[in-house]
C-alpha cells in the first residue's frame, strides 16, 4: 500500500482464488461490516477495506472515481473526496466460459444474485468477481500477453492519474467588469472521458455557479431526433472535401480502418460509426463496444487543449499597406462579420474537434481528421471502441483560429487574386496522436454535415511531408523509398505538440498576383524518423488540391500528381543540429514551440525563433534585412542573382521566391555545469518571449529550459534554468559566460495577528544584479553582457520544497513591462500526485531581476491594494507557490492571471500590471515591451 493523503491503496490478485463460506451482500456504501456480520469471503474482505478508512491520521483528500460516484447513494461524494481506502483488482487468465457476468449494472442500485453454492466449480472465481465490484476496481480477463498489457495500463492508469485538468482557461471577455464567463475543460482517465465547463467569475476573483456542461448537454442532444453534427474530410473525392461521417458516406480506406472487409461487414461498421457519433445500445454488456458511462460519458477527455473562444474579427493593425484595401479590406470583413455567432473550439481525445455553442455549452459539431482514420502516424478512432481499450492520445493540441486572405473552398482560383477573400481559419494539431495538421474554415461557424463540403480546407500529414536528402543519420533504401532500420519511412515531420502560429509571409504569391501568401509556421516537433530540428513553413493557400508540393517529393519517388520540380507548397528550414546519445542510447532530435515576430510592423512575419531536444536556441530570417537592395545585387559580389526582390538593405525583402533566401542561425546553447564540472544540455521546447532590446539593436529572447512529456520527465531533477539571450541579428554564438546570474529565494513568514492565530505564507523573492545591454563606440570590440540566466535550484523553506528539477516549461506572457511564466516541480517519491506543485513566477524581461517588480507584483491578500500586506519579510515577492498540483498555461482576464491546476482547481491573483496599452485581442506581431 501506499499511504498518502490523497491516493487509494491497490490490491491485485492472480487467480486462482479461494473462499470458505458463501458472501452476504453489502448494503451500498457505508452499510457496515464487522468481524462478526461478514463473513469471510474475498468479496466481503474486499467490501470491509474499501468502506474502512485505512489511515485516521490523514485528510480524507482521495479523488472519488466514477465508479465510486456511480456505486454510491447521491451525494455520498458531493465534493469529489472520499478517505484512503484499498481497492481491488484481479487479473485473471483462461475464464471463458465460467458463468461470469459483466460487472452488473443491477449492482449498483440493488441486491444482485452472485450464487451462494460452494460446490460450484465456478463459485471461487465468481466470488473473485464480487471482490472486485466490492472493492470498486476491476475484474481484469487476460487470454495473452498483449490483452494483459493494456489491462495493467488500465487499471494502473486508474490508480496513478485519476481526474484532472491539464490545459488552460479560456473567456469571453478581458474585463472583468463585463460579467466575464470562465470556460474550462478536463479529463477523467479513468474512463477517458472530459468536459468543457462555464462558469462565472465574480468581481471578487471568485468562481461563481456553473453555467452548463458540454458532456451533460451531449447526452440531451443525442436523447434529441436531431442527434449530432459530425463531419471528416475525404482527400480522395474529386473536390477533396468535407463529408459528414456516417457509414454511407466514407470512402473505402475509411471503412477498411473502421474494419470493413466486404459487404458482410456493413452492419459491424455502420454499428461502430454509431458508437463513435456516442450511440450506447452495442455497448458492453448486451453488446461488443467497451462500456461508457451512462451520463456525461459521450465526450473524450480533453488533456492538453485548451478551449479556443473565437467571436467575430477583432484583430488589429490589418489597415496598412500590406493588406487588401477597398472592398477586400479587412475593415469591410469586420463590418460584414460583426454579428456571427460566438463559438468554442476544443480538441478530445475521442478524436474530434468540437465546436461549442458558449452560450447553451451545446455541441455545434465535431469533426475527425481523416488521419485520425488511415494515417498509420496516428491512433485510430477503431482502438476507442474496444473493451480492452486503454487511453491514449488521439487529438490532444489545441487549435488557433486567425483571419486569413486566402482562397474559399469551391470558388475558382484566378491567377491575379482577384477571388481571394478573408476568411476566418482554424488550424489543429495532433498533439501526442499523430503528426500533421487540419484546417477549417470558419467564417461562418454554423458547420453542418450538409454544408461540410467547403468546410475544410485540407489536412498535412507526415504522408505529405518528403524524404530529406541529407540528415547525418542512417539510411536505407528499399525500393522506391527511404526507411530506417525499423522500416518507418524516414521523414522530418514528428508529433505535432504544439500549435503552429499562423502570419502572413514577406512572399509575395505571384507575378500577376501581389498579395502576400501566409503560412503555417510549425516546428517538426519530436519523435521524427529523420530526428533533424527543422522548421515547416506550410503556404495555407497551396493545400486545397489535396496534393502538396515540393521539389523533393520526387527524390525517390515519382513527382507527386499535377506537381513539378518548381513547386513550393511547404519549405522546411534545417537547422542541420540532427540526433544525439545520452548514456550511450541515440534519441531522434527535434524544434519546439516557435515564437513569430514582425520586426518592420507591417504586419509580416520576419524573425521566428524556436529551440530543440540538444539545447540550442534558433533564429529563423524570413527578413532577411542583410541583402542587399535587388538592384545592387550584381555590384555586390554576392554570385548568382536570385529571384526578383523589392526592399533596401536593412530593410526586410519581399518577393514571390524570396523563401529560398530565408535561412537558420544557431545562437546559443543551454547547458547547466555541475560543481564537479559535468555539463548537461538542457533541452528547448517552450515557445520563447522576444522583447525589443532597450535603445540597442537586436531583440532579448526569453527561454526555460526543460520537458515535461517524456516517460521519466516528472521525476527528473536535473537543473534547469531561465534565460534571456540577447540576439543581435549577427552569426556568433552567444556564451553563458557573458550572462548575468539571477536567482530566486524561497521565503516563508509566519504573522500572529490580533486573533493570536499564527498565519505563514510562502513566495519567491528575486534578486536585481545589474545587466547592461551596452554596445561600445568602439565596434571591434563586442558587449560584455549579452543577457541574464536563472538557475532554477532555490533551496527549500519552509513548507517549501527545494526546487532541483523545476522547469518553466509553461506559457511565457508579458504584461504591463513585467514577464510571467508557471513552473512545474517533479514529483517526489512521497508526493501523493502527479507533480510536487510549482510557482507562478514574475521577472524584469530586460533584466531577469526584479527592479521592475518594485511597487508590488502580487496581491497576495486579495485587499486590491499592493502594500506592505503584500511582503514577505520585508522584500517583494516575485514567486507564488503552487502547492501539491502542477500549473497549467496561465490566462489574464483584466488585471487578474488564472492558473487551472492539475487537480482542476483555480489559481486567482491579482496583479499590479495596469497599462494604457490596449489589452484586448492583440495579433501576434505587435512587438511591445508592455
Amino acid at each position: 500500500p501506499i499511504w498518502a493523503s490523497n491516493r487509494s491503496s491497490l490490491v491485485k490478485n492472480l487467480s486462482e482464488a479461494d473462499n470458505d463460506g458463501i458472501g452476504v451482500f453489502d448494503g451500498g456504501m457505508f452499510a457496515g461490516c464487522s468481524a462478526s456480520g461478514c463473513s469471510h469471503t474475498l468479496a466481503d474482505i474486499a467490501m470491509y477495506y474499501y468502506e474502512s478508512d485505512i489511515n485516521t491520521g490523514m485528510t480524507n483528500d482521495v479523488t472519488a472515481t466514477q465508479r465510486d460516484i456511480d456505486f454510491a447513494p447521491a451525494n455520498t461524494f458531493s465534493d469529489g473526496k472520499m478517505h484512503q481506502h484499498i481497492k481491488t483488482y484481479a487479473i485473471a487468465f483462461g475464464v471463458e466460459n465460467t458463468g461470469l457476468a459483466s460487472v452488473p449494472t443491477a449492482y449498483q442500485t440493488g441486491a444482485y444474485d452472485w450464487g451462494s453454492d460452494p460446490s460450484d466449480d465456478f463459485f471461487p472465481l465468481k466470488d473473485l468477481q464480487h471482490a472486485t465490484v466490492n472493492g470498486r476496481g476491476g475484474f481484469l480477463g487476460a487470454q495473452d500477453p498483449q490483452v494483459l498489457s493494456s489491462a495493467l495500463t488500465s487499471a494502473f492508469d486508474e490508480f496513478s492519474t485519476g481526474i484532472g485538468a491539464g490545459s488552460a482557461v479560456s473567456f469571453n471577455s478581458q474585463e472583468i467588469s463585463n460579467g466575464v464567463v470562465l470556460f474550462r475543460s478536463f479529463y477523467n482517465l479513468v474512463d477517458s472521458t472530459g468536459d468543457i465547463v462555464a462558469s462565472t467569475l465574480n468581481a471578487d476573483l471568485t468562481v461563481g455557479s456553473e453555467l452548463w456542461s458540454t458532456a451533460a448537454q451531449l447526452d440531451v442532444q443525442l436523447a434529441s431526433s436531431a442527434g449530432r453534427q459530425i463531419l471528416t474530410f475525404d482527400p480522395t473525392a474529386g473536390d477533396y472535401e468535407g463529408i459528414p461521417f456516417q457509414f454511407a458516406s466514407l470512402n473505402p480506406a475509411q471503412k477498411m480502418s473502421l474494419g470493413w472487409v466486404d459487404s458482410s461487414t456493413d452492419a459491424i461498421v455502420r454499428d461502430t460509426v454509431d458508437y463513435l457519433r456516442g450511440v450506447s445500445v452495442n455497448e458492453q454488456p448486451a453488446g461488443v463496444f467497451r462500456a461508457r458511462p451512462p451520463a456525461a460519458g459521450r465526450l473524450g477527455d480533453i488533456v492538453n487543449s485548451s478551449p479556443v473562444y473565437v467571436g467575430p474579427p477583432n484583430q488589429l493593425f490589418r489597415g496598412g499597406a500590406t493588406y487588401p484595401s477597398g472592398a477586400k479590406s479587412y475593415s469591410s470583413f469586420q463590418a460584414a462579420q460583426s454579428t456571427r455567432d460566438d463559438r468554442l473550439y476544443v480538441a478530445a481525445n475521442d478524436g474530434m474537434l468540437h465546436s461549442v455553442d458558449p452560450e447553451t455549452g451545446d455541441e455545434v459539431f465535431g469533426f475527425i481528421p481523416n488521419a485520425t482514420l488511415v494515417n498509420d502516424s496516428n491512433v485510430n478512432l477503431l482502438e476507442l471502441a474496444s473493451p480492452s481499450y486503454s487511453h491514449q492520445y488521439v487529438l490532444d493540441a489545441s487549435p488557433i483560429a486567425d483571419d486569413v486572405f486566402v482562397h474559399p473552398r469551391g470558388v475558382s482560383i484566378a491567377s491575379d487574386g482577384s477571388a481571394k477573400q478573408w476568411r476566418t481559419m482554424l488550424i489543429g494539431a495532433y498533439g501526442a496522436g499523430g503528426k500533421g495538421l487540419f484546417s477549417l474554415d470558419i467564417t461562418d461557424p454554423d458547420i453542418t454535415e450538409s454544408n461540410a463540403s467547403n468546410k475544410v480546407f485540407w489536412e498535412f500529414t507526415d504522408e505529405d511531408d518528403t524524404y530529406p536528402h541529407d540528415n547525418g543519420s542512417p539510411l536505407l533504401t528499399l525500393g522506391s523509398q527511404r526507411l530506417d532500420a525499423s522500416g518507418n519511412p524516414i521523414k522530418d515531420l514528428g508529433l505535432t505538440i504544439d500549435e503552429p502560429v499562423l502570419a502572413m509571409s514577406n512572399v509575395v504569391t505571384s507575378a500577376s498576383d501581389a498579395s502576400l501568401e501566409w503560412v503555417a509556421l510549425l516546428s517538426n516537433g519530436v519523435n521524427s524518423t529523420a530526428g533533424i530540428a527543422k522548421l515547416f513553413a506550410i503556404f495555407v493557400d497551396r493545400g486545397a488540391d489535396s496534393v502538396w508540393c515540393h521539389p523533393d517529393s520526387g527524390y525517390l519517388d515519382p513527382m507527386y500528381r499535377g506537381c513539378t520540380v518548381n513547386d513550393y507548397d511547404f519549405i522546411k528550414l534545417d537547422t542541420g543540429e540532427g540526433a544525439y546519445s545520452v548514456g550511450g542510447s541515440v534519441y531522434p532530435n527535434g524544434l519546439g514551440a516557435a515564437r513569430a515576430i514582425d520586426a518592420d510592423q507591417d504586419g509580416t512575419v520576419d524573425y521566428v525563433y524556436a529551440g530543440d531536444m540538444k539545447g540550442n536556441l534558433y533564429r529563423f530570417d524570413l527578413c532577411r534585412a542583410d541583402l542587399p537592395a535587388f538592384s545592387d545585387w550584381a555590384s555586390s559580389g554576392l554570385g548568382t542573382l536570385p529571384a526578383t526582390y523589392t526592399g533596401i538593405l536593412g530593410g526586410c525583402k519581399k518577393g514571390v521566391e524570396i523563401f529560398k533566401q530565408w535561412v537558420s542561425t544557431k545562437i546559443f546553447t543551454a547547458s547547466f555545469t555541475a560543481s564537479d564540472g559535468t555539463a548537461s544540455a538542457q533541452p528547448i521546447l517552450n515557445r520563447p518571449l522576444v522583447v525589443q532590446a532597450e535603445n540597442q539593436q537586436g531583440y532579448v529572447v526569453i527561454i526555460g529550459t526543460g520537458r515535461y512529456f517524456v516517460n521519466g520527465d516528472r521525476a527528473d531533477t536535473d537543473i534547469q534554468s531561465m534565460y534571456g539571450i540577447w540576439d543581435r541579428l549577427g552569426n556568433d554564438l552567444v556564451p553563458k559566460s557573458k550572462l548575468v546570474q539571477q536567482a530566486y529565494t524561497n521565503q516563508c513568514e509566519t504573522v500572529t495577528g490580533d486573533d493570536s492565530v499564527a498565519t505563514t505564507t510562502c513566495g519567491r523573492t528575486l534578486s536585481d544584479e545589474s545587466v547592461n545591454l551596452l554596445v561600445s563606440d568602439d565596434e571591434s570590440v563586442a558587449p560584455s553582457v549579452l543577457g541574464w540566466y536563472n538557475d532554477l535550484n532555490a533551496a527549500a523553506a519552509g513548507d517549501i520544497p527545494g526546487s532541483s528539477g523545476e522547469r518553466a516549461i509553461r506559457n511565457f506572457q508579458i504584461r504591463g513591462g513585467i514577464g510571467f511564466v508557471n513552473s512545474v516541480l517533479p514529483t517526489t517519491s512521497s508526493a501523493c500526485s502527479a507533480s510536487s506543485g510549482g510557482f507562478g513566477l514574475a521577472f524584469c524581461p530586460l533584466t531577469g531581476g526584479s527592479s521592475c517588480l518594485q511597487d508590488g507584483v502580487f496581491d497576495l491578500n486579495n485587499d486590491g491594494a499592493f502594500d506592505s500586506s503584500d511582503l514577505i519579510n520585508g522584500a517583494i515577492v516575485a514567486g507564488t507557490v503552487f502547492e501539491g498540483s502542477a500549473p497549467t498555461d496561465a490566462a489574464f482576464v483584466g488585471e487578474n492571471r488564472v492558473t487551472q491546476l492539475s487537480d482542476r482547481s483555480l489559481s486567482i491573483v491579482r496583479t499590479n500590471t495596469e497599462t494604457s496599452v490596449n489589452t484586448g485581442r492583440l495579433s501576434w506581431r505587435r512587438l511591445s515591451n508592455d
